[in-house]
Order: C-alpha cells, then sequence, then structure tokens
C-alpha cells in the first residue's frame, strides 16, 4: 500500500468492495432462478439448512470462495436444536471452507435444523469462484451431480431407516463434490459430513457420509450463463439428469 496514494487507496477499496457485492448479486440470482425453473419442473426444491446466504449484510461482507445448494423434497421430520452443545461445526479434516470475514457486531448464534438423511435421491449443486490451492487452470464453474445410496462409514443406510444430520453438516456435502476421484456415473463419494452423534449406530468406517453419484459429474464454465436463455439450459440439463437417475 506504501507505493498508492490515499485516493488511488481508496478508489482501490471501494471497486474491490463493488466487485465483491456486484459478484453476489449475480449468484443469488442464479440460485433463485435455478430455484424457482426446478421447482416447477421437477418439484424439486432446497433441502432445509442448505440455502444459505450469500455473505453480504449491512455491516459485514464475507468473502467465499463456493457456494452449494442440496435440492430435494423437503424433510418433513426436521427439527430444530438450540446451538448451544459447544459442539463445534469443522468435522476434523482440514477441508472446511475457507471464508474471510469482516464482521461489525455480534451475531445471535442459529439454531441447527436437524435433517433426516434417509435412501432420498439429492441434486447436488456447487458453484466454485475461487480455488482454495494455487491452481493456473482454474476456472470458476458450476458443478452438479445426484445423489444416492448413502452410507455411514462403510455402512449402508437400511431402507425405510435415516441418518439425523444437521444443517451444518449438510452444508459440508456441496463442496465434497471437488474431492471426487472421477466424473463417472456409478463414482463413489465420501463427503465432508459426518453422522450426528445421536444417531445410535456404530457404522463400520466412523461417522462419515459417503454417496453414490449415478450419472456422475456435470461441469460448465460459469461465465457461460450469461443470460436467461442459458439459465434455462442449465436448469433443464439439472432436471434431466434427475429423471435419468430415476430409471
Amino acid at each position: 500500500m506504501s507505493e498508492l496514494t490515499k485516493q488511488e487507496f481508496t478508489v482501490a477499496v471501494h471497486d474491490a468492495i463493488t466487485a465483491v457485492r456486484h459478484l453476489y448479486r449475480e449468484v443469488d440470482l442464479l440460485i433463485l432462478g435455478l430455484r424457482e425453473q426446478l421447482s416447477a419442473m421437477e418439484a424439486l426444491r432446497p433441502v432445509p439448512g442448505t440455502l444459505g446466504k450469500s455473505g453480504r449484510g449491512t455491516n459485514r461482507l464475507t468473502v467465499r470462495f463456493e457456494y452449494g445448494v442440496l435440492f430435494g423434497l423437503e424433510d418433513p421430520n426436521a427439527e430444530l436444536e438450540d446451538d448451544n452443545d459447544g459442539e463445534g461445526d469443522g468435522d476434523g479434516d482440514g477441508n472446511d471452507e475457507e471464508d474471510v470475514e469482516v464482521d461489525n457486531g455480534d451475531i445471535a448464534a442459529p439454531r441447527r435444523r436437524i435433517i433426516e438423511l434417509t435412501e432420498q435421491r439429492l441434486l447436488c449443486l456447487r458453484i466454485s469462484l475461487h480455488p482454495q490451492k494455487p491452481n493456473t487452470s482454474f476456472e470458476p464453474s458450476i458443478e452438479y451431480a445426484i445423489m444416492d445410496q448413502w452410507k455411514i462409514g462403510d455402512t449402508p443406510i437400511p431402507p425405510g431407516t435415516s441418518a439425523p444430520l444437521r444443517s451444518q453438516m449438510l452444508k459440508k456435502i456441496p463442496p465434497s463434490l471437488a474431492d471426487r476421484t472421477d466424473n463417472k456415473p456409478g463414482t463413489p463419494l465420501r463427503t465432508r459430513a459426518r453422522a450426528h452423534k445421536a444417531t445410535g449406530q456404530r457404522a463400520k468406517g466412523g461417522k462419515g457420509i459417503s454417496c453414490r453419484l449415478p450419472q456422475g459429474v456435470q461441469s460448465i464454465p460459469l461465465y457461460e450463463l450469461k443470460d436467461l436463455s442459458r439459465l434455462s439450459q442449465l436448469a433443464e440439463g439439472m432436471a434431466l439428469m434427475w429423471r435419468a437417475s430415476e430409471l
């Protein structure tokens, strides 16, 4: 900053914050458009607890590397739990999403939602804006995939039963697409989420949640979504993948 004049520094800070806020606005509109179209096409809606705020507010600005949403049928068994049990949100794998936050004022601790993860399919959306590690070939992109055949550790979740997950753990599932080893249909994926401590199951391989990607992973450059027609094509592609996974 010593090489900048006072005016240049002021302009640089303004331009940086304005650019990030503009990016948030575009991401918000993208997710809103997909929500509306997927709801109309396949009656899909965001799973409660996975659709986080964009990170912009009156008194703070959160810089995020990526955004993620899970779509499916709303779980009628979802319930709320007070977020005062002292248990952290991290799962200890060192892969938590990195945020840089500027905060003016205290924020009340949210109440966590407990979601019963059953044998249902979920449609996962990941919007990647910046690499967490240096990568000269990185390009902002949108990835989506169907997830099914859920497991706790190496143990499949039996039909008719469920695994309780806190919403903070559900939010770790979309970023897990970055950990996949292949884009081919049927690829297994070990997510960054862990089953809730109240599950009561002694599963082999711990409480890590894993799944199958029956249709693989589709990825498109974020830059290509320049108008509403491209957004509609993206929604149609996601809906087509959802229908194909029913077969």
